[in-house]
């Protein structure tokens, strides 16, 4: 999940990109579900966002209060749920 730290301004938006790979390959068409797990604004960002070739999938959500954010991606891959770093 990346970027790993970033600032904003209060009331800009923030892009996520999360990498679903199996066996080091990009993992193509698997919701990935981003949720603010701590901070201001917790909760799930928005609805699930397929990944495409690359394996990736991104989210831009804002959040309009003052604080750290900690935020995970995760997905379904062959059964078993993987969830990314904060």
């Amino acid at each position: 999940l990346g970027p790993d730290i970033d600032t904003n301004i209060i009331g800009d938006p923030h892009t996520l990109t999360a990498t679903v790979t199996l066996g080091g390959a990009p993992v193509v068409g698997v919701p990935v579900t981003f949720t603010a797990i701590g901070g201001p604004c917790m909760g799930v960002i928005g609805a699930p966002v397929l990944t495409d070739n690359a394996g990736q999938a991104s989210v831009t959500y804002t959040c309009n209060t003052v604080g750290t954010q900690f935020i995970t991606a995760s997905a379904s891959v062959g059964g078993v749920i993987q969830t990314s770093n904060t």
